[in-house]
C-alpha cells in the first residue's frame, strides 16, 4: 500500500520535474512571449518569406489580396508625404497561417503615420491581414508611410517583425524579414508652345517643348498630335511629297480630299467651313522622343498651316504622349496646348502709290502775233519727284498708279475696281482691272482718265482701290486708299508788249493774264535780254547816238556780218506785281536802259514770271517773246538845234531860269507891296484914334467951362 503511494508520489514527481524540464528548454522558442505585448509561439521554422514591395494607391486598410492578380503600383517621389508601401509575402510553409500583423521599421527619410492601426511610434507602421493564407499563396500588406522631403531616388532596407497563427494550433508566431524597397521618382511631363504666333494663309514650323518636371526618367516618350482646336488634322501627302513642295501639298489637298490622311474626324482643311477657323499639320503627326531624362526639355516641331478664317484666334493642339515610368509600364497623358494666330494684317499683301503723271500745274505762253511761243515750266515745290497724285480741275486728266505684290505668296485672278468718293470727282477712264497671275514683288502700272469740277480747287479726295484675288487657295479681299489734290490751272499769257516812253525814258510795258481758273499769288516779274537775233532794221542801218535812242541813217549794214546785239544794255531789278487774278489782265511798266546805238528791228525778250499757287509752292515760268523796236530820230534833231548861238537844251534851261527868277521877283514884290499897305493902313487907324481922343478931351473942356 505504501509502495504503491510511494510509486504514485514518485510519477507526480518525475512529471512535475519533466513538465519544468520541459518549461525550461522550450524558453527560447518563447522569447518572443511579450513582444509586441502578446503571447507568441515559435514552434514551426517555416517561416512566410519576403516576396517583393512596391508604392500603391491601395488604402491601407484594404486587406483583400487584389494587388497579387493586377498589381497596381504607383510612382513616389522625395517629398511625397503619406503613401502606401505593399509588402507581399509568401507562407512557404505546410500550413494555414492567419491573423499577421507586420510591424515595419521605417528609416530615417520616413515615419510612420499617428493613430492609424494602433501605430504608436513615429519609426514603426503597422499593417494587417486577417485571412487565411494557404500554403504557397502570397499576400499583401499595406503600410502607411510619409515620405520626408531629404528622402532621394534609390533603394532603401528595412526590418519587418511579421506575427501570425497557424491555423489549428494555439499561439502566435514572430519572424523578422528584411524588406528591401525603393523611392522610384516619378515622371511629370509637362507641354508648352514656344511659338509665338501663326502667320495665316503660310506654313508655320511650331516650336513644342515637352519637359520632365519630375525625379524621374521617361523612357520610350512618343507624342503624337491628335486633335487642333476640334478639325480633323490631316496629313497631306507623304514626306518625299511634302519635302518637294509645301504649296502643292496644300492644292492637292483641296482638290482631292482622298488624298488627305486623316487621323481622326472627318473634316479636311480643303472643305470650305466658314462656322470653324481651319489649321492642320503638314507631315508628321507623331514623333518619338525616346527619353526625356529628369529636368530635361525637349522640342517637337510640327508643320501647321492655318487659313485665313483662323486668323486672330487661339486654338488648341491636343498631344497624347506616351512613356513608360519608373516601373517599366505604359502610361499615357493627354495635354493641350495653346496656339495664338496672328490677325489677318490688312493690306498686307499689296501696296499702292502714285506715278508722276507727266502733266504740268501750270502751262505759260505769249501773244504777239503768234510770234516766238514758247512754253517752259521751272517748279520749286515740295513735291518735286511727284510722290503724290494731282489733278488739275476743270480738265481731263490721266492719273497713273503702281499696285505692288509685297507678299511672298503668289496672287491668282487678281480684280482691282476703283471708285470716287465725290460727285465732283469723276471717272471717265477704265475703273476695273483683272490680273490673272500677281507674282511676288511685281509692279502693276495701272491708269484712267478723271475729271475734277472747279468747286474741288485745293481740297485732298481719296479714291478707293478695293482687291479681291487668290492665295493660298482661299479668296481675300483688300481695301486700299488712294490720296489726290485736287488744284486749279494756273495759264499765264503775255500780250501787248512793246516800248513806251514815261517822262522821258522809255518803259518795257505789257500785259500779263491769267487764263486759268485759281488765282497765282505773289507774282513778280523780271525782264531779261533774249536769244540774240541777227539785227534787222527797215533799211538796213544802223546809227549810234549819246543818249542811247536809235535813229535810222544812211550807214549801210553788210548782213553778211553777222551782226548781233542785246535789246538792253542793264538789266532791270524784278519788280512786284500783286496778286495774278484769274481773268484779269495785269499791266507792267518796266524802266528799262537800251543799248547804246541799237537801230530799228525786231528784238527777243524774255520774260521771267515768278508766283506761289494755293499751297504756297513756288512757281517760275519763263514767258519768250519779240517786239518791234524804231529808233526815236525827232530828238536827235531838236538837239542839233541852237537859238542865238546857244543850244536848244541850253535856251530851254535858261529861259526857264528866267521865268523862274522873274516870278520870285513878282513875289517878292507883292509881298513888300502888301506890307506896305498894310503899314499904311495900321498909321491911319493910328491917326484916327488920335483925332478921337482930342474930340474927346474938347468936349470935356467945354463941360468945365459950362461948369464954371
Amino acid at each position: 500500500m505504501n509502495y504503491k503511494k510511494l510509486l504514485h508520489t514518485n510519477k507526480t514527481i518525475y512529471s512535475f520535474a519533466l513538465m519544468v524540464l520541459i518549461l525550461f528548454s522550450g524558453l527560447p522558442l518563447y522569447s518572443n512571449y511579450f513582444a509586441h505585448g502578446q503571447f507568441v509561439s515559435t514552434a514551426d521554422t517555416r517561416n512566410p518569406l519576403f516576396l517583393d514591395s512596391y508604392w500603391t494607391d491601395t488604402p491601407s486598410t484594404n486587406s483583400s489580396p487584389t494587388d497579387l492578380t493586377t498589381p497596381n503600383r504607383i510612382e513616389v517621389g522625395p517629398g511625397e508625404g503619406p503613401s502606401t508601401l505593399a509588402v507581399i509575402i509568401v507562407n512557404t510553409g505546410r500550413t494555414d497561417i492567419t491573423g499577421l500583423k507586420g510591424y515595419l521599421t521605417l528609416p530615417d527619410q520616413f515615419r510612420s503615420i499617428p493613430g492609424q492601426n494602433g501605430v504608436n511610434t513615429s519609426n514603426v507602421s503597422v499593417a494587417s491581414y486577417n485571412t487565411i493564407v494557404k500554403p504557397g499563396e502570397s499576400f499583401p500588406l499595406y503600410f502607411s508611410v510619409d515620405v520626408l522631403r531629404n528622402a532621394t531616388v534609390g533603394p532603401y532596407s528595412s526590418n519587418l517583425d511579421l506575427v501570425y497563427s497557424k491555423v489549428q494550433e494555439v499561439g502566435q508566431i514572430s519572424s523578422t524579414l528584411d524588406i528591401p524597397f525603393r523611392i522610384t521618382g516619378k515622371v511629370i511631363l509637362d507641354t508648352t508652345s514656344l511659338t509665338q504666333n501663326l502667320t495665316t494663309g503660310t506654313l508655320n514650323k511650331a516650336t513644342v517643348a515637352i519637359k520632365n518636371k519630375g525625379s524621374a526618367d521617361a523612357n520610350g516618350v512618343i507624342a503624337t498630335i491628335t486633335n487642333l482646336n476640334g478639325n480633323t488634322v490631316t496629313s497631306i501627302g507623304d514626306s518625299s511629297t511634302n519635302q518637294q513642295n509645301d504649296n502643292d501639298n496644300i492644292s492637292n489637298n483641296q482638290n482631292n480630299s482622298s488624298s488627305s490622311e486623316t487621323q481622326t474626324g472627318t473634316q479636311s482643311i480643303g472643305e470650305n467651313n466658314q462656322n470653324t477657323s481651319n489649321i492642320a499639320t503638314l507631315e508628321a503627326n507623331t514623333f518619338d522622343i525616346g527619353k526625356i531624362r529628369s529636368n530635361e526639355l525637349v522640342t517637337i516641331n510640327p508643320l501647321l498651316y492655318a487659313d485665313y478664317n483662323a486668323g486672330g484666334t487661339i486654338q488648341t493642339m491636343n498631344l497624347e504622349i506616351s512613356y513608360n515610368d519608373a516601373y517599366g509600364n505604359k502610361k499615357t497623358l493627354d495635354s493641350s496646348v495653346g496656339i495664338v494666330v496672328s490677325p489677318n494684317a490688312p493690306e498686307s499683301t499689296l501696296s499702292i502709290r502714285p506715278l508722276e503723271n507727266g502733266t504740268s500745274l501750270v502751262n505759260a505762253s505769249s501773244n504777239n502775233n503768234g510770234q516766238n511761243k514758247i512754253e517752259q515750266l521751272q517748279p520749286n515745290n515740295d513735291d518735286n519727284s511727284r510722290q503724290s497724285i494731282t489733278i488739275s480741275s476743270g480738265k481731263i486728266e490721266k492719273m497713273n498708279f503702281v499696285v505692288t505684290n509685297t507678299g511672298s505668296s503668289i496672287l491668282q485672278n487678281a480684280i482691282l475696281s476703283l471708285s470716287s468718293p465725290s460727285d465732283s470727282v469723276k471717272i471717265l477712264g477704265n475703273t476695273r482691272w483683272s490680273i490673272p497671275l500677281f507674282v511676288p514683288n511685281m509692279e502693276k502700272e495701272i491708269s484712267t482718265l478723271v475729271f475734277a469740277s472747279e468747286d474741288m480747287i485745293n481740297k485732298p479726295i481719296s479714291f478707293t482701290v478695293n482687291a479681291e484675288y487668290i492665295t493660298g487657295g482661299k479668296t481675300r479681299s483688300d481695301v486700299l486708299d488712294l490720296g489726290a489734290y485736287v488744284e486749279g490751272q494756273i495759264k499765264v499769257t503775255l500780250y501787248d508788249l512793246a516800248i513806251n516812253e514815261i517822262g522821258g525814258f522809255p518803259n518795257l510795258v505789257g500785259n500779263l493774264l491769267n487764263e486759268g481758273n485759281t488765282m497765282a499769288f505773289f507774282t513778280r516779274i523780271q525782264a531779261q535780254n533774249g536769244e540774240s537775233l541777227d539785227l534787222k532794221s527797215n533799211n538796213n542801218t544802223i546809227s549810234e547816238s549819246t543818249d542811247g535812242f536809235q535813229n535810222e541813217s544812211s550807214k549801210p549794214i553788210n548782213p553778211s556780218q553777222g551782226l548781233k546785239a542785246k535789246l538792253f544794255s542793264n538789266l532791270p531789278p524784278s519788280q512786284y506785281l500783286g496778286d495774278l487774278t484769274e481773268n484779269s489782265p495785269l499791266p507792267f511798266g518796266i524802266p528799262i536802259n537800251i543799248t547804246e546805238g541799237l537801230p530799228s528791228g525786231d528784238y527777243p525778250v524774255t520774260l521771267k514770271i515768278s508766283f506761289k499757287d494755293n499751297l504756297r509752292n513756288d512757281h517760275t515760268i519763263i514767258l519768250n517773246d519779240s517786239l518791234t523796236y524804231k529808233a526815236n530820230t525827232q530828238k536827235k534833231e531838236n538837239n542839233n538845234q541852237s537859238i542865238f548861238g546857244i543850244s536848244y537844251n541850253l535856251f530851254i534851261l535858261l529861259i526857264i531860269l528866267l521865268v523862274g527868277i522873274l516870278l520870285a521877283i513878282f513875289l517878292i514884290r507883292g509881298r513888300k507891296r502888301q506890307r506896305k499897305k498894310s503899314k499904311d493902313s495900321t498909321t491911319n487907324d493910328l491917326d484916327s484914334e488920335r483925332d478921337n481922343n482930342s474930340t474927346d478931351d474938347s468936349l470935356f473942356d467945354d463941360d468945365d467951362e459950362d461948369k464954371t
